[in-house]
């Protein structure tokens, strides 16, 4: 076989086989844009048992953002709108979708996870490690540690302080490690029956069996004032003596007050 010969062979060879790959691809693609969606699969990242986001619910977030998903083909959906409008749900942390040919949409979602929930008389709100809040959620509670009282925030929407200024921010994270160094002694754990807060973000502790209020101040200084609370059960809470108040805020020094 001529060298002319061979080179022609090959041309219709390659030239058969592009179009065989372009057919195949154009009838990929007509079969991929008939695909119609049939449901959405929600997978959730969680580290506990918590589970805060509903199928029903992100359903419903995505209709009334996007439009209807389901019965609609697959190939006109927009997964960057359908993800940002699954983290417009106030537990969502981050979110990620994308589509298969087989006709469902699929939702992968990271939760927001509380270390903590404050409560008021009016509203309750969850807060995470790095001080950043979210609401209460309908569908379950978290079983967190509670500060309950009032707290020094401004505007509340939706039952979750808004906004919050880098002070604000602050004395969550302070009062979270308030909460975590109780949490992590066995003996405060088992004393300490009620974390308070007043209007300005003082802290107040209740102890169980026992009356007196112990004014904390502060988050701050946290194993100091636990020493003088200390101190306070070793002498004056073994002396008999009845007190209201005993002020934990001045160093080297216990107030009592009847």
């Amino acid at each position: 076989m001529s060298t002319t010969v061979r080179y022609v062979l090959l041309s219709i060879v390659g030239t058969a086989m592009a179009a065989i790959l372009i057919v195949t691809y154009f009838a990929g693609e007509r079969a991929w844009r008939d695909v119609v969606c049939q449901d959405m699969k929600l997978e959730i990242s969680s580290e506990d048992d918590n589970i805060f986001v509903w199928k029903e619910d992100l359903g419903e977030i995505i209709e009334n953002t996007c439009g209807a998903f389901t019965g609609e083909h697959s190939f006109t959906l927009d997964t960057y709108q359908i993800e940002q409008a699954v983290k417009t749900h106030s537990a969502v942390k981050d979110a990620q979708a994308w589509k298969t040919k087989d006709g469902e949409l699929h939702i992968s979602v990271e939760q927001k996870k509380p270390v903590l929930r404050f409560q008021s008389h009016k509203y309750g709100f969850y807060a995470q490690k790095d001080g950043s809040l979210f609401p209460l959620q309908e569908r379950q509670s978290a079983d967190v540690p509670l500060i309950e009282g009032e707290f020094p925030f401004g505007i509340v929407r939706d039952g979750c302080p808004d906004d919050l200024t880098s002070e604000q921010k602050q004395w969550v994270k302070e009062a979270i490690a308030l909460s975590e160094y109780i949490q992590n002694d066995p003996v405060w754990k088992s004393r300490i029956s009620q974390i308070h807060s007043d209007k300005n973000g003082s802290f107040i502790l209740s102890q169980r069996d026992r009356k007196e209020n112990f004014i904390f101040g502060a988050a701050r200084e946290i194993p100091q004032k636990f020493k003088r609370l200390e101190l306070y059960h070793k002498s004056v809470g073994k002396s008999g003596a009845s007190y209201s108040e005993v002020d934990l805020r001045f160093d080297k020094m216990l107030i009592c007050r009847k």
